[in-house]
């Protein structure tokens, strides 16, 4: 990966190729299934904050996608 200072930029690449999509998966540092991740804030839709907390005590289950949708 560059190194750039700004995180943004180097995120939105130019095309998807595996040199630059890979360096931003970090599979090793995720919970593992069954595993409890950290609590942080979530920006809805609507554009209101909640957090993964509220969230999965509402839901049995919850999928959180974060992505670049081109």
């Amino acid at each position: 990966m560059e190194h750039t200072n700004d995180l943004i930029e180097q995120y939105n690449y130019d095309e998807f190729t595996r040199e630059k999509v890979f360096p931003f998966l970090n599979f090793e540092n995720s919970p593992t299934l069954g595993q409890k991740g950290d609590d942080y804030t979530l920006l809805g839709l609507d554009q209101n904050e909640t957090t993964l907390k509220t969230i999965l005590s509402h839901q049995l289950y919850t999928v959180v996608e974060f992505g670049s949708f081109t």
